[in-house]
């Protein structure tokens, strides 16, 4: 059957992010969340009500430059533990990060091919995890419109023919 997961970060701001959990699994649903890091990871597991359908996979770093590859990866090793823990099998991967002004938090190759070529073989490189973990990437999609300006891979097209050249279903 098919359940719907809620953002901890977006709902019941008024309690603190640890008790939102709970309160979302009393109402039926899957709890997400992206910033798990300085997070008290025990109290938000010791309702077994609560089930973590999605976390963040990754901390820092750029899968669009080559210099920021070795920060990813490790940051996405840190992530896999946290989602052993949380018995949870979907990472969320984003080609970006904004800073709250809306511009790229980190380098993005100048040149299409090096972008291009760089983000294949980090996502090569996840798909082979995913499968040494048996779990999932899901990577989102912004588009350049408005607050999303400069944002790599920008067209769902582009996402998807890119997952279809890596092959694999996680």
């Amino acid at each position: 059957m098919f359940k719907l997961s809620i953002c901890t970060e977006l709902v019941y701001q008024d309690i603190p992010i640890e008790q939102r959990f709970a309160r979302i699994a009393q109402k039926g649903f899957l709890c997400e969340f992206w910033r798990w890091q300085g997070r008290d990871l025990d109290a938000i597991t010791a309702d077994p009500a609560v089930q973590i359908n999605g976390i963040l996979g990754y901390l820092g770093g750029s899968m669009v430059h080559p210099s920021g590859v070795d920060q990813f990866l490790s940051g996405v090793e840190e992530a896999l533990s946290i989602a052993k823990k949380l018995n949870c099998k979907n990472l969320f991967l984003a080609t970006g990060e904004l800073t709250y002004e809306g511009k790229m938090a980190h380098d993005v190759a100048e040149h299409p091919a090096t972008m291009w070529i760089t983000l294949y073989k980090v996502l090569c490189k996840l798909a082979e995890l995913a499968e040494k973990h048996d779990v999932y990437y899901h990577m989102e999609h912004l588009n350049r419109k408005i607050e999303h300006a400069g944002f790599p891979l920008p067209h769902v097209e582009d996402g998807a023919r890119l997952l279809t050249e890596v092959g694999s279903d996680r």
